[in-house]
Formats: C-alpha cells, sequence, structure tokens
C-alpha cells in the first residue's frame, strides 16, 4: 500500500503530525525479538524494554563533552560559512544555516571510528553488561570488526533532525543489540529520546510500518517509520541524566527525539553492544 498519508501521536500527551509518503510493508502474526537474541531477558529490564543507570562521573562527563566539542569544531570547519570563535555545542544552531547542518550530518551519518571516543571504550560494554547480566562487545557479524559510535546533533524545533518512530531491527546488521543513548548537553525533559515501553515484544501486526526509503514531511530516511499501531501511540522520554545511559532494546519503538526547546542544541551519542 502506498500513498500519502497522515501520522498522528503522541510524545508525553503532546500530540505530534507527520506527512508520510511511501509503501507500507506486509505485516505478520510474529514478535521478531522471540527469533533473536534478547539482551535483556536475564535483567529487571526485559518486560519494559529499556533502563537508564550511571555511566560516566563528573570528571568522566566533562572532559567526554569537551572533547567532542573539539571534535565537532573541527570537522565543522569546513562545512560552515560562519566564524567558529566561541563555539560551544549547546549553541551549534547558531553556527550552521540549515543546508550546511544536512551536509555535515551526511558527512557523519556512517558514524564515527570508536578510535577517536575519548573515554576508554572497553568500559562501557563491561558497564552496560554488569547491568544487563551479559558479556557484551561493540561488533558483531555482519559489522566487518568495525567499532563505532555515533553522535546526534538535534538543534532546536528543527523536527527534521531526528528519525520519526522506528525500530531498528527492520536494518538486519542492527538485530541482535542493545542500544545506548548517552546524553552530553541539551538533553532534557523536553528533547531527550523517545520511546514506547514494552513494544518490542508487540506482535508485527500491531504496527504499521512503511519500507525504507520513506519521507516524512519533506524529508527522506533509511530506517522505516512505525506509522501506525493498535495499542498506544504514545512516546515517553525516560531522560537520562547528565553521566547517565539510556540503554533499551533496538526491538522497541524509539526516535522522535523532537527538541522543542527554543534556544539549545541537544547533542548525545549513539552507541550499539552485542554478545560477545
Amino acid at each position: 500500500m502506498s500513498g500519502q498519508r497522515t501520522i498522528k501521536f503522541f510524545i508525553e500527551k503532546r500530540e505530534m503530525e507527520c506527512k508520510v509518503i511511501g509503501e507500507m510493508r506486509a505485516s505478520e502474526e510474529v514478535c521478531l525479538l522471540s527469533q533473536d537474541d534478547n539482551l535483556l531477558e536475564d535483567s529487571y529490564y526485559d518486560e519494559q524494554g529499556f533502563g537508564v543507570d550511571l555511566l560516566f562521573n563528573t570528571e568522566e562527563h566533562t572532559y567526554l563533552k569537551d572533547e567532542l566539542e573539539q571534535l565537532v569544531k573541527n570537522r565543522l570547519s569546513n562545512f560552515t560559512s560562519k566564524s567558529l570563535d566561541g563555539f560551544q555545542l549547546e549553541r551549534y544552531h547558531e553556527f550552521i544555516t540549515d543546508e550546511e547542518h544536512l551536509i555535515f550530518m551526511s558527512s557523519i551519518k556512517s558514524c564515527i571510528d570508536i578510535q577517536e571516543f575519548p573515554l576508554d571504550k572497553d568500559s562501557i560494554p563491561i558497564r552496560i553488561g554488569e547491568i544487563i547480566n551479559q558479556k557484551l562487545g561493540l561488533s558483531c557479524e555482519g559489522m566487518d570488526d568495525r567499532e563505532f559510535f555515533c553522535l546526534r546533533l538535534v538543534r532546536p524545533q528543527k523536527h527534521q533532525d531526528c528519525n520519526p518512530p522506528h525500530k531498528d531491527i527492520y536494518i538486519d546488521r542492527l538485530r541482535n543489540a542493545v542500544n545506548l543513548y548517552i546524553p552530553i548537553c541539551g538533553s532534557d525533559e523536553h528533547s531527550s529520546l523517545s520511546l514506547i515501553e514494552g513494544s518490542h515484544k508487540w506482535l508485527e501486526s500491531e504496527t504499521e510500518v512503511s519500507e525504507n526509503g520513506v519521507e516524512v514531511n519533506g524529508v527522506k530516511y533509511s530506517v522505516p517509520a512505525i506509522c501506525g499501531t493498535k495499542n498506544d501511540f504514545n512516546l515517553s522520554r525516560p531522560n537520562p541524566k547528565v553521566g547517565e545511559v539510556l540503554f533499551f532494546s533496538p526491538y522497541l519503538i524509539h526516535g522522535a527525539g523532537y527538541n522543542f526547546n527554543n534556544d539549545i542544541t541537544r547533542v548525545s551519542l549513539e552507541m550499539r553492544l552485542w554478545k560477545s
């Protein structure tokens, strides 16, 4: 089924509306998680599909933010026409135009090699593994042993800067994992990642899912969008604080991390871990 439609959902009871153009995929009476690795099954978080816990102390987080700020500034100098004097991550939106932002984000779309991660990369799978009772690593089969992290910059009131509601697992290489959302700055109750608790265990027949390459509000996305559900289409924001991490199943409906703030860019890291 194809064509244009309007989808409606809620983020913390705030109604959102998106124009969607593209093909819809057929659904089945199956829970995809039941066929794959459920990395939360031996933890307290299995039923809800996510959790929040401490990842970095204050000193580590400050160092991480400072180093990422320099990384972004160095890369951004090749894309913006503005002076970067006084650049700060929180003010990223003041240093770049809409067109420059799209080109810049496209340049880091394939994520950043883990060797550029400012802190001890091996401490992260160890820490998350302790929380969910799994032995974890940063790579898996099908990823060519590539280890990486992703940088997300979501400008205030720019809803094209983040994905629509989706599940990562419609992209095969992203199955069997646990996802991490690590706030760096500007992440709060008005801007942090949204999700639907328990949706990782829904049947596919309970949701309406697009094919790859769907257009949402005029922007094409590689990840299929969730366009409807027979259940509650209300996303919540767990809102991890500075130094904390939101870990969640990639089978969970998430995304729509719209930044409703007026004057601060939301910066976060995205990482994935698999059984090692």
